[in-house]
C-alpha cells in the first residue's frame, strides 16, 4: 500500500534530519526549531499510520535498507501515541508564532488537537473484542485534556472562520 510505504519514506527521511541535527554547526535555537518541525511531522505520519494499521514499529532514527531493525515488530499502539503526544509538545514549545506562510505555533496546535481528539475517543470506546484492550477512561480523559488545551491555544491567535464555504476556497487574502 502506498499509505505504507509513503509515510516510512517520510518517516526515514525525517531520521536523517534529525540525525543530521546533532552534528550540525548550527545554534541551540535553530536546531530546535527544525527539530520540531521534523517531530511535528514525524507525529503526523505516526497519527495517519496508526489510524489505518493500528500497532506499527515505532522508529527513532534512519534506517539502512541492510539494518534488521528495518524488520522490527509492531510497537503497542499506547506506546506509539504516547511518543507522538511527546512529539507535539516538543514542536509546540520551539515552534512559536503566529506568522500565516510558515510553520507557526497554531498549526502545531491544530495539529495536536486533532490527534488528541482522536486518540482520547479511541481510548475511551474501544473494546477488547474490537481492538483487544478495553476502554481506558484515564488515557482518555488524559487525551482529550490536551485536545481541549490545544483548541484554547488556537482560539487564542483570534483565528476566525469565514462566513460562507466558499469563502474558504476563494480568498486572495490570508
Amino acid at each position: 500500500s502506498g499509505i505504507w510505504s509513503n509515510a516510512w519514506a517520510e518517516i526515514r527521511g525525517i531520521g536523517y534530519i534529525m540525525d543530521g541535527l546533532k552534528m550540525s554547526s548550527l545554534d541551540a535555537e535553530t536546531k530546535a526549531y527544525y527539530e520540531g518541525i521534523a517531530r511535528l511531522n514525524r507525529a503526523w505520519q505516526y497519527y495517519q499510520l496508526v489510524r489505518m494499521f493500528g500497532d506499527v514499529p515505532w522508529i527513532e532514527k534512519a534506517l539502512d535498507p541492510t539494518d534488521p531493525e528495518v524488520y522490527a515488530g509492531r510497537t503497542d499502539r499506547d506506546v506509539i501515541m504516547n511518543n507522538v503526544l511527546a512529539d507535539l509538545n516538543f514542536a509546540n514549545g520551539v515552534i512559536t508564532g503566529t506568522n500565516k506562510t510558515t510553520w507557526n505555533n497554531g498549526m502545531v496546535n491544530a495539529m495536536k488537537a486533532e490527534i488528541c481528539l482522536y486518540e482520547g475517543t479511541f481510548c475511551k470506546y474501544r473494546t477488547l473484542a474490537d481492538n483487544g484492550k478495553a476502554a481506558d477512561e484515564a488515557r482518555a480523559n488524559a487525551f482529550l485534556e490536551e485536545c481541549v488545551n490545544a483548541c484554547e491555544a488556537v482560539f487564542a491567535h483570534e483565528y476566525s472562520l469565514n462566513d460562507t464555504y466558499k469563502g474558504n476556497y476563494n480568498s486572495d487574502n490570508l
